[in-house]
């Protein structure tokens, strides 16, 4: 038996001398060609289109065949790099006994390929290269790389536009509700209390269907939704009023102006108004009734990790996006266990031809108060704006668009398999949920309406006014030492300490607040003069809103 055969049974790789060059055999695979062990993956190599900005991954590289050629071709490229994945151990250790230094190259698993994008600014794409037939091993996690990679970069660039757009409006109405933190509810409050069923509304046309298939089974809508928790989105909320319905909360999370238009004749509701950290700041001087306050993690910047630490902040909710899923995520945070069920409704992500929205809501309203002889109440237009298209809904063709379409993907991906969550409505994109008919709702609701105990919501007891007034003039105290030293230099009194860049460099890094709208305010560039003076342009703005 020669020394190959005992390495095979080892289950070890096993180098093979070829016609050209040196391949592998392992797990009675060979891993290069038997005839020809680097041509294939050297042509390639050839073949690939390099651009800038670059992230290339590495698949396999084994024996390093083609890495000459490929190190070679990046050089002319600013900012690529090359990261090797080895998920099979023995194929690890063979691709670490042939890497070299100056290739500047890591080796690492997929285990390991989150810490690659601690700066994903770096990267504008990611290129992936199976350097070797040791995928074969682990092909499915090299394609989740491959996803996860492609991913990770495209959500980061896209919510830098998102950021370039509102990011100033954020982070202002953040720094303004701070201040209403410790006179409000936090959501945390009201976190696994509920012993009853939960029903969320969207603004969709399926809140409409849901209402009118309850009243097709000649039920009072009153006396069914008197046993179950309601929570609305805020664009629901007029729909909802139209039917007599008053939910037990309106989750708010839009910070622009647009949102007003849902509070319209309902600023003395008696629901609990759920507000984003971020939310439009008018919302908590018009609405009358409580408030509890919860945080999305808009961006990954230090002073809301500053806020955190000091514990100051509500409890964070992912940043899902829509608030339509915002409000699915908090019912099932509130119901106090598994065993009571959640129901969405009117999360369509989605439309008809004609009609966007649940009638009622502010979006069909204002076709009402458009209507004219060349304006129709139905919305044709929306239905053959750029990006729609016509799609197969749970029932029937619907419309949506790529945004939509994203979200109804995100919920299936996030929420599917969760016990207890049933989708109450027939129209609308497929959100990955058991449906549940009228009948089965009306069902539940009446069973629970006997068990009915009164739902005491107390404020948490913790008061942090102190600790929240100290953070607020922590960075008013900032910004006015960093207006100084932008305006003074040198002559600041006291003097820039260690020296005025670094000085200014650790200042604006504690209120990213300051640039992270800028389209390069992903980092803070402290030596760049275009980039100070526009910081400086943005200081009094955000003094006044800590003031």
């Amino acid at each position: 038996m020669d020394n190959s055969d005992i390495t095979q049974k080892e289950n070890k790789p096993c180098p093979v001398q070829t016609g050209q060059g040196l391949s592998i055999l392992y797990k009675d695979r060979y891993l290069y060609s038997k005839y020809a062990a680097d041509r294939s993956i050297k042509q390639i190599i050839q073949n690939l289109t390099i651009l800038d900005n670059t992230l290339i991954l590495l698949f396999s590289p084994c024996l390093w065949h083609g890495i000459t050629e490929l190190v070679e071709k990046t050089k002319s490229h600013s900012n690529v790099r090359l990261v090797a994945i080895e998920d099979d151990t023995a194929l690890f250790e063979l691709a670490s006994e042939g890497l070299k230094s100056e290739w500047n190259i890591r080796l690492i698993t997929s285990k390991e390929l989150p810490s690659i994008f601690d700066k994903v600014f770096l990267f504008k794409r990611a290129l992936s290269v199976d350097m070797s037939g040791g995928t074969f091993f682990n092909s499915k996690q090299y394609e989740y790389d491959r996803i996860f990679a492609q991913d990770t970069i495209g959500q980061f660039w896209k919510n830098r536009v998102t950021l370039v757009k509102l990011g100033r409006l954020f982070s202002r109405n953040f720094l303004k509700n701070l201040k209403k933190i410790p006179s409000n509810h936090s959501i945390q409050d009201f976190y696994k209390k509920i012993e009853r069923p939960v029903v969320v509304f969207g603004a969709g046309q399926g809140l409409e269907e849901l209402l009118n298939s309850i009243r097709d089974e000649n039920k009072d809508l009153n006396s069914i939704f008197a046993g179950v928790y309601i929570i609305a989105v805020d664009a629901a909320l007029s729909a909802l009023k139209k039917h007599n319905i008053t939910p037990d909360f309106v989750v708010a999370v839009e910070s622009q102006l647009a949102s007003e238009k849902c509070y319209i004749g309902n600023t003395d509701m008696k629901s609990i108004l759920l507000c984003d950290m971020t939310s439009r700041i008018s919302l908590s001087r018009k609405i009358k009734s409580p408030h509890a306050f919860f945080t999305s993690g808009y961006d990954k910047a230090s002073f809301i990790d500053d806020a955190e630490h000091a514990g100051i902040l509500p409890p964070t909710v992912p940043p899902l996006g829509s608030v339509g899923l915002t409000a699915a995520f908090i019912a099932l945070q509130m119901r106090a266990s598994d065993i009571y069920p959640v129901f969405v409704t009117g999360l369509d992500f989605s439309f008809t031809e004609g009609f966007t929205h649940a009638r009622g809501t502010p979006a069909h309203s204002a076709r009402l108060f458009k209507n004219t002889r060349f304006i129709p109440v139905q919305n044709y237009d929306a239905s053959y704006r750029t990006g729609c298209k016509k799609v197969m809904g749970k029932s029937a063709p619907v419309i949506t668009d790529i945004t939509l379409k994203n979200y109804a993907d995100l919920f299936s991906r996030y929420f599917a398999g969760i016990p207890n969550l049933f989708d109450a409505g027939k129209s609308g994109l497929n959100l990955g949920l058991p449906f549940i008919p009228a009948a089965n709702f009306i069902e539940c609701a009446l069973s629970f309406q006997k068990k009915l105990s009164p739902v005491n919501f107390i404020k948490s007891s913790d008061d942090k006014t102190c600790a929240t007034q100290n953070f607020i003039e922590e960075h008013k105290t900032n910004l006015l030492r960093i207006k100084e030293l932008l305006s003074k230099g040198q002559a600041a009194s006291p003097a820039p300490a260690p020296d005025l860049q670094t000085e200014i460099k650790n200042r604006l890094e504690k209120c990213s607040y300051l640039y992270l709208h800028f389209p390069d305010g992903y980092v803070c560039k402290s030596d760049d003069l275009s980039f100070l003076k526009r910081v400086r342009s943005e200081i009094d703005f955000f003094i006044k809103d800590l003031s």
